[in-house]
């Protein structure tokens, strides 16, 4: 099978089960967001293997995915409020669990790991806080920001091929170019203007406040990714998703954008 079949199939399966998954419900789109979070927090630590300061691969999937569930339950009405107040208690307990090691680079490891639960598990847990602005689950909510994400990254790709000349950051992504990330930009700006006449959850300035959002913080975050990735010298986070990588890989961008997102529209909210 040629890589760019492989791709292509994994690419169709991919949207299917992210736009399907919040659709069936938001228990089974919760469900499909704890996988997430337990394998991008595998291949998180698994990229620091090698070193040293190496996270403890197990504790930092338990602290995390406890992370992750104290922010979406929150979100789902399931535990109060004021549990999130528990995030910090739970980070912490990295430190203490360096009182007990005899590796070196204690801080270093339990930063690491810190930041991967930040990164990862708190940036899910917001995820489905969008579906829930106006007090009731709306999965077009969920909808409308993943195809604005996807959008970015697909104009960005396109326009990068056809007219790309001028690199964005070389020494991270060589591939990326101004006028690819410009293009993406535009066209992204576009569908979230055409998303305000299908998706009626927000007004017009949400969702073009949105799709900026979404092309200036979803372009960090793949550059984020790339540059973690170029640290280590690895190519891809993974190998689950064939022609595409790991899931580190496909969601880079939602990662680093759905915080800004969510922060965004319970502000103006």
């Amino acid at each position: 099978m040629s890589e760019t079949l492989k791709r292509g199939i994994t690419g169709l399966g991919f949207i299917i089960v992210m736009l399907g998954a919040p659709i069936l419900g938001k228990w089974v789109f919760l469900s499909l967001l704890t996988i997430v979070n337990i394998l991008a927090l595998n291949e998180y630590t698994r990229i620091f293997a090698a070193k040293k300061y190496a996270p403890f691969m197990g504790f930092t999937a338990l602290i995390g995915t406890l992370c992750f569930f104290d922010i979406s339950l929150v979100s789902y009405s399931i535990l109060p409020g004021r549990f999130i107040i528990l995030l910090l208690p739970l980070l912490l307990s990295f430190y203490i669990v360096e009182l007990y090691t005899t590796r070196k680079s204690p801080f270093a490891r339990a930063g690491i790991s810190m930041a991967g639960c930040a990164y990862i598990s708190m940036a899910l847990g917001i995820f489905p806080t969008i579906a829930f602005v106006d007090g009731i689950y709306d999965p077009y909510k969920i909808i409308g920001c993943l195809l604005l994400i996807w959008s970015n990254d697909t104009f960005a790709y396109l326009v990068g091929r056809m007219i790309g000349k001028t690199p964005l950051f070389p020494s991270i992504s060589p591939k990326k170019t101004w006028e690819g990330s410009l293009g993406g930009g535009i066209c992204t700006i576009i569908v979230g203007f055409i998303l305000n006449y299908f998706i009626l959850s927000f007004s017009k300035m949400e969702w073009m406040g949105l799709a900026f959002i979404f092309v200036l913080f979803s372009s960090w975050g793949d550059l984020v990714e790339s540059r973690l990735k170029r640290s280590f010298n690895i190519k891809d986070s993974g190998n689950l998703l064939p022609g595409h990588g790991g899931i580190l890989d496909r969601f880079d961008a939602q990662l680093f954008s759905v915080p800004f997102a969510a922060a965004f529209i319970w502000l103006i909210h």
